[in-house]
């Protein structure tokens, strides 16, 4: 990710403002629909301000998501940045194979993003954190 500050605002025809940054640090990573962690240990720079991750407390729970300030109501905090899962890669009936998932019920099979099993340990991966809350919802 990239980071910046922002210098100033202006005001556009329409009276909305428009942030102006600063020159942005670090490098822009543009990837593709099946391309996942070309720089899998850069982290994100917003999400080092808000989250880390630590060993989870709950019994057979693994790594956890844990806020480093306190976060205002409706704040993104994390990123997901999984990449599209094929469908012949999982067993819907299988929890192992799907604990990473995320689904668009809308679009199965094939609205489904993962986080490939060898960037499930933030050792291995940790650019973005969000795979490392609870999301089954």
């Amino acid at each position: 990710g990239q980071k910046t500050d922002i210098a100033g605002v202006e005001e556009d025809e329409a009276g909305i403002k428009v942030p102006i940054f600063d020159k942005p640090e670090g490098c822009l990573h543009v990837r593709q629909l099946r391309q996942f962690g070309l720089e899998p240990l850069l982290r994100d720079p917003y999400e080092s301000k808000m989250v880390e991750i630590l060993c989870s407390g709950i019994d057979g729970a693994n790594e956890g998501v844990f806020a480093k300030q306190d976060i205002e109501v409706n704040t993104t905090v994390a990123f997901y940045n999984g990449s599209q899962a094929r469908p012949e890669d999982y067993d819907p009936d299988s929890w192992e194979s799907n604990n990473y998932k995320i689904f668009d019920p809308a679009d199965m099979p094939d609205g489904a993003i993962d986080i490939p099993a060898w960037a499930q340990s933030s050792s291995a991966y940790c650019a973005t954190l969000a795979h490392k809350t609870n999301h089954s919802f």
